[in-house]
């Protein structure tokens, strides 16, 4: 993603981020719970003003919910600075085949020893 793009609010602290939560959805803070670094909202779906809110404070949305350690389910999460790993979208078939395309090794050695022949005859 071009840098200018990015939400420059992905990048805030944990702290950062528990402060502009708490001045800006404040109604929905008991939803808060933490993981490791990350911060996920498990309340209960917000209104699609708070959406908004949400997404610009940082938090990303995941169809697949994360369980915390309360045992609630939380869509939207906050990385806190954090690196997030995303899904390929291609398999890893099509990656190794995208690799025997581009030279296969065998074939290149059953090439070379037929060109290393040729010359020592």
């Amino acid at each position: 993603m071009p840098e200018s793009t990015r939400n420059p609010n992905r990048d805030l602290t944990y702290q950062q981020v528990i402060e502009q939560f708490a001045m800006r959805l404040p109604h929905l803070i008991e939803g808060l719970a933490s993981d490791r670094e990350w911060i996920w909202y498990a309340g209960p779906k917000p209104p699609e003003e708070d959406r908004t809110v949400l997404k610009y404070l940082g938090f990303g949305f995941t169809p697949r919910p994360h369980v915390t350690e309360d045992g609630r389910n939380a869509h939207w999460f906050h990385a806190c600075g954090l690196p997030v790993l995303r899904r390929r979208k291609h398999s890893r078939r099509d990656n190794a085949s995208e690799q025997q395309q581009e030279g296969d090794p065998v074939a290149d050695l059953t090439r070379l020893a037929a060109e290393f022949q040729q010359l020592n005859k």
